[in-house]
């Protein structure tokens, strides 16, 4: 069952990686990291408008803004940490591009992991997302890996997904809001993503 259910994760964020190479000069910047936002699935990815993602690095950790538009109102989200923690190791897109193929690539020390949830309380479907990442700690759910190891060099994507609406039960809710896949309403799924590179 472990197995299963790492093939449908890593299924689930294959896609993701595949836009790297075509979207690189978008996602590439020096000092604080600032990068578009795109809609899923990757191979027919758009730009959200108005929409956009930055990271800052410092010792030990990364802080994220993740600032967008176009979400259901009254939705459960949650935000996903894909790290490529040694990025010069992936193969996936040609050298040190990182791809979908890359998440079983040991060498690249991949891990995923929650990032933080919210319920989208306005009826312009705007979610703001901010949260603190520390090198080696995970705040929530690991689906695979250590976390982040280098705060600095580790190539971070995230990754939106949708649970539906929120629920009125609490235990649901809870699902909802912290774990992969979890209280469904009917359906979840990946609806954004951005990436990061070091």
């Amino acid at each position: 069952m472990f197995f299963k259910r790492r093939s449908f994760i890593i299924t689930s964020f294959v896609l993701l990686a595949m836009l790297i190479s075509t979207f690189g000069s978008a996602f590439a910047a020096t000092g604080p990291s600032v990068s578009n936002i795109y809609t899923y699935p990757p191979n027919t990815a758009e730009q959200v408008d108005g929409a956009i993602s930055q990271l800052l690095r410092r010792d030990g950790e990364v802080q994220l803004q993740f600032n967008t538009n176009g979400l259901e109102p009254g939705g459960a989200y949650t935000l996903w940490i894909v790290a490529f923690n040694n990025p010069g190791a992936c193969s996936g897109g040609g050298v040190g591009v990182c791809t979908g193929a890359d998440l079983g690539n040991a060498a690249a020390d991949v891990s995923a992991f929650w990032g933080a949830g919210k319920v989208i309380d306005n009826a312009g479907g705007v979610g703001n997302f901010r949260l603190t990442v520390e090198e080696g700690v995970t705040p929530g759910q690991v689906l695979f890996g250590a976390g982040m190891l280098d705060a600095q060099e580790t190539e971070i994507h995230w990754i939106l997904q949708s649970h539906g609406q929120a629920s009125d039960d609490p235990t649901t809710l809870y699902l909802q809001l912290n774990m992969f896949e979890g209280g469904c309403n009917p359906e979840c799924d990946d609806v954004q993503f951005a990436v990061h590179k070091p």
